[in-house]
């Protein structure tokens, strides 16, 4: 039997599957959507025109010999349809706010947005706050647990709303920026650029039968919005820090989560905060730190005796208006519950210490781009990268 009164969404972090009433999700998506800074309501869908102007870039860009024929076939928008709003409620959070996602399966800029990522992604590595997922996190800390004074503060910081607050021209900017850092053939960064426009200023999509667009930043979403915001705030953060009148020991990112460890006095960090948060008009950010413990991605960052020590983390989810159920492993003949073996491979495999594998195979939470054994837990699959054989003839 459908309900028409509930949502059923996954949480926005974690393994959880929400079950939210239908007038409170859609207050939360129109609470996001009244924001004229970010978003337009328009009165008819734009589209057929977006393809047509978006065909007639790719065409151009063949003319002059930048890209084959078959891309121009798979770059080309046909039949498409305009990109779907949805949220996914931040359980951990007190109120449960969404976080507002554009899926763009289907729409005019699909493919380009793929075309772009297929470019600027493998810039994002060479940053030097990078941080790649929590077993890269791990390994990094294992390398200057023991360098850490007793009396520093170990902490975090988290951009607001990161996607929907770049602004276009600063983020094409310091994307054009890597870009030219790095010799790559055709086609020009000009031409990327161009395509990058297109992706950001074509974001149109739908909301209960109401079309809109999407007027600053860059849609969670689309395929080259974490490498366009990753560097992005490469660019910020290395002017922001550059020009701070104290600087951090450590400071590590995961596109808009950051790990620092500070090794002056609180008055100066709270300085150092100050100045990050009044360094740029839109990009602003929340802070949490201690001379003992922070939580950061799935990782619980302890400081004892000059020393760091680490624990698995798992986000406490508030009870508000809506239902949990967590996902489980089902239970069939052909599956196996995690063995001793398995714990020894995926600590093997991630290079993290074993305690930490034992308990994110018991509690069902291994990372993306894990190799397990099968049977253990599911491994995640990435969608498939922008073929290379149609960039060329």
């Amino acid at each position: 039997m459908s309900r028409s009164d509930i949502i059923i969404k996954p949480a926005d972090k974690g393994s959880a599957v929400v079950i939210q009433d239908r007038q409170d999700y859609i207050k939360e998506a129109m609470r996001h959507l009244s924001n004229s800074d970010i978003y337009t309501l328009l009165d008819s869908d734009p589209t057929d025109i977006f393809s047509q102007q978006i065909k007639q870039t790719i065409t151009d860009m063949y003319q002059r010999n930048q890209i084959s024929k078959k891309a121009v076939s798979f770059l080309s928008p046909t039949d498409c349809k305009a990109a779907r709003f949805y949220l996914l409620p931040k359980i951990h959070k007190p109120g449960n706010p969404g976080r507002p996602i554009i899926s763009g399966n289907g729409s005019p800029t699909e493919k380009i947005s793929l075309f772009v990522d297929h470019f600027i992604k493998p810039l994002v590595p060479q940053i030097n706050s990078y941080i790649h997922d929590t077993p890269d996190f791990l390994r990094k800390l294992e390398d200057i647990k023991n360098q850490i004074p007793s009396t520093a503060i170990i902490g975090t910081f988290d951009v607001t709303s990161l996607y929907t607050n770049i602004p276009h021209a600063e983020g094409i900017a310091a994307t054009c920026a890597a870009l030219s850092k790095k010799v790559h053939p055709c086609p020009p960064i000009s031409d990327i650029k161009a395509l990058m426009q297109q992706v950001l200023t074509k974001n149109n999509f739908t909301f209960m039968d109401k079309h809109y667009l999407q007027r600053h930043g860059t849609a969670m979403g689309t395929r080259m919005a974490p490498s366009y915001a990753c560097l992005f705030m490469s660019s910020l953060e290395e002017r922001m820090l550059s020009t701070a009148p104290c600087r951090p020991l450590i400071w590590w990112r995961y596109i808009d989560d950051i790990f620092f460890i500070w090794t002056s006095d609180e008055d100066s960090l709270l300085t150092f905060i100050n100045h990050i948060n009044s360094f740029h008009s839109t990009i602003k950010f929340t802070s949490d730190y201690s001379h003992q413990q922070v939580n950061f991605l799935d990782v619980t960052v302890r400081k004892e005796h000059g020393s760091l020590s680490t624990d698995l983390y798992t986000s406490p989810q508030t009870h508000t208006s809506i239902s949990i159920l967590q996902a489980a492993i089902p239970v069939t003949a052909s599956l196996e519950l995690p063995t001793v073996k398995h714990y020894f491979f995926v600590a093997f495999a991630l290079t993290i210490p074993l305690s930490f594998a034992i308990q994110m195979l018991w509690k069902n939470t291994l990372l993306p781009g894990a190799i397990v054994p099968e049977g253990c837990v599911k491994p995640f699959r990435e969608s498939a990268p922008f073929p290379d054989h149609l960039l060329w003839q």
